[in-house]
Protein backbone atom coordinates (compact mmCIF):
# COMPACT_ATOMS: atom_id res chain seq x y z
CA UNK A 1 0.00 0.00 0.00
CA UNK A 2 0.96 3.44 -1.20
CA UNK A 3 0.97 4.45 2.96
CA UNK A 4 3.83 1.85 3.37
CA UNK A 5 6.42 3.31 0.46
CA UNK A 6 4.74 0.76 -1.76
CA UNK A 7 3.30 1.69 -5.10
CA UNK A 8 -0.29 3.19 -5.80
CA UNK A 9 -2.80 0.79 -6.12
CA UNK A 10 -3.75 1.94 -9.39
CA UNK A 11 -0.15 2.52 -11.52
CA UNK A 12 -1.20 0.54 -14.33
CA UNK A 13 -4.29 3.26 -14.42
CA UNK A 14 -2.12 5.70 -15.96
CA UNK A 15 -1.06 3.87 -18.79
CA UNK A 16 -4.51 3.06 -20.05
CA UNK A 17 -4.97 5.35 -23.19
CA UNK A 18 -8.87 6.80 -22.31
CA UNK A 19 -7.77 7.60 -18.59
CA UNK A 20 -5.95 10.32 -16.92
CA UNK A 21 -5.04 12.26 -20.87
CA UNK A 22 -8.30 12.26 -21.56
CA UNK A 23 -9.43 13.97 -18.48
CA UNK A 24 -7.25 17.08 -17.80
CA UNK A 25 -6.99 18.55 -14.84
CA UNK A 26 -8.81 21.95 -14.10
CA UNK A 27 -7.87 24.14 -11.12
CA UNK A 28 -9.49 27.16 -8.97
CA UNK A 29 -6.93 30.12 -7.45
CA UNK A 30 -7.56 31.00 -4.39
CA UNK A 31 -9.61 34.17 -5.32
CA UNK A 32 -11.85 31.29 -7.31
CA UNK A 33 -12.12 29.55 -4.38
CA UNK A 34 -13.22 32.70 -2.48
CA UNK A 35 -15.97 33.37 -5.35
CA UNK A 36 -17.42 29.73 -4.97
CA UNK A 37 -18.05 29.93 -1.26
CA UNK A 38 -19.49 33.02 -1.09
CA UNK A 39 -21.76 31.63 -4.22
CA UNK A 40 -22.13 28.28 -1.97
CA UNK A 41 -23.21 30.30 1.04
CA UNK A 42 -25.36 32.96 -0.87
CA UNK A 43 -27.32 29.56 -1.82
CA UNK A 44 -27.34 28.59 1.58
CA UNK A 45 -28.57 31.68 3.05
CA UNK A 46 -31.62 31.36 0.51
CA UNK A 47 -31.80 27.91 1.54
CA UNK A 48 -32.65 26.71 -2.24
CA UNK A 49 -32.57 22.83 -1.31
CA UNK A 50 -36.38 23.70 0.48
CA UNK A 51 -36.96 25.53 -2.71
CA UNK A 52 -40.25 24.75 -4.66
CA UNK A 53 -37.61 25.34 -7.84
CA UNK A 54 -35.63 22.53 -6.22
CA UNK A 55 -38.24 20.24 -5.66
CA UNK A 56 -39.64 21.09 -9.47
CA UNK A 57 -35.83 20.17 -10.89
CA UNK A 58 -35.77 16.78 -9.39
CA UNK A 59 -39.73 16.57 -10.18
CA UNK A 60 -38.58 17.16 -14.25
CA UNK A 61 -35.33 15.06 -14.48
CA UNK A 62 -37.71 12.12 -12.95
CA UNK A 63 -38.49 10.69 -16.46
CA UNK A 64 -34.79 10.01 -16.75
CA UNK A 65 -34.57 8.38 -13.25
CA UNK A 66 -35.95 5.43 -11.15
CA UNK A 67 -37.65 7.28 -8.59
CA UNK A 68 -36.28 7.83 -5.19
CA UNK A 69 -37.15 5.74 -2.28
CA UNK A 70 -36.90 8.59 0.10
CA UNK A 71 -37.01 12.26 -0.69
CA UNK A 72 -33.94 13.11 -3.34
CA UNK A 73 -33.21 16.51 -1.48
CA UNK A 74 -32.83 14.70 2.16
CA UNK A 75 -30.15 12.93 0.38
CA UNK A 76 -28.31 16.32 -0.88
CA UNK A 77 -28.30 18.35 1.95
CA UNK A 78 -25.68 16.74 3.62
CA UNK A 79 -23.68 16.39 0.35
CA UNK A 80 -24.57 20.25 0.13
CA UNK A 81 -23.28 20.83 3.81
CA UNK A 82 -19.85 18.87 2.89
CA UNK A 83 -19.60 20.71 -0.16
CA UNK A 84 -19.76 24.19 1.60
CA UNK A 85 -17.58 22.55 4.66
CA UNK A 86 -15.05 22.06 2.16
CA UNK A 87 -14.55 25.51 0.49
CA UNK A 88 -15.01 26.98 3.40
CA UNK A 89 -11.72 25.27 5.03
CA UNK A 90 -10.30 25.81 1.64
CA UNK A 91 -11.04 29.90 1.87
CA UNK A 92 -9.97 29.53 5.23
CA UNK A 93 -6.57 28.38 4.76
CA UNK A 94 -6.33 30.45 1.64
CA UNK A 95 -6.24 26.96 -0.68
CA UNK A 96 -7.07 26.95 -4.81
CA UNK A 97 -8.89 23.73 -5.42
CA UNK A 98 -7.67 21.15 -8.23
CA UNK A 99 -10.57 19.13 -9.89
CA UNK A 100 -10.22 15.79 -11.74
CA UNK A 101 -12.68 13.58 -12.90
CA UNK A 102 -12.77 10.37 -14.71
Amino acid sequence: NILRGGRGGHAAYREMPDSIWEHPVTSLNPTEVRRVHEQLQELRRLDFLSSATATEAFVRAGAEFSPPEADPLENLRPHFQALCDFYATAVERRLGVLMWWD
